[in-house]
């Protein structure tokens, strides 16, 4: 039998877009109220055609029955990112030996940040084959 699952993020202090401040209190105001802020590309969203197209479509003109139907879910936790350190200046390109493993879902919860000198990322592609018989929980 088939099953809804919502993939929604939960909206969360520090999440990137995410602002919510105390506007009012019961002790100085009579009553309590926050003042929430949202930027458009915060949390779980879908972008509209018009955000990359110039006469595309709005949210509101597109088919939700197309968003909705069947799929693989694969649980990115236990998949991790191995770091390796390379030297700054002139060796550049060898390592330090130092390596960071980081899990997978830190890039998808977490900001990634530019912080090289040239602006430029280097981009290594790993393809891993999935099956959908394949027991991602053992």
């Amino acid at each position: 039998m088939p099953k809804i699952i919502d993939l929604t993020m939960t909206m969360r202090p520090g999440m990137r877009g995410y602002g919510c401040e105390i506007a009012k209190t019961k002790a100085t105001d009579g009553w309590n109220a926050r003042t929430l802020t949202l930027y458009t590309h915060t949390g779980t969203h879908m972008d509209a055609p018009l955000h990359f197209v110039e006469d595309g479509n709005t949210i509101d003109n597109l088919d939700l029955e197309k968003c909705v139907g069947p799929c693989h879910v694969i649980d990115i936790g236990p998949l991790t990112t191995s770091l390796l350190e390379v030297g700054p200046g002139p060796s550049i390109h060898q390592r330090t030996g130092r390596v960071a493993m980081l899990p997978n879902v830190v890039f998808l919860t977490s900001p990634v940040i530019n912080e090289t000198t040239n602006h430029d990322y280097v981009l290594h592609v790993l393809r891993v084959p999935l099956s959908t018989s394949d027991d991602w929980a053992a």
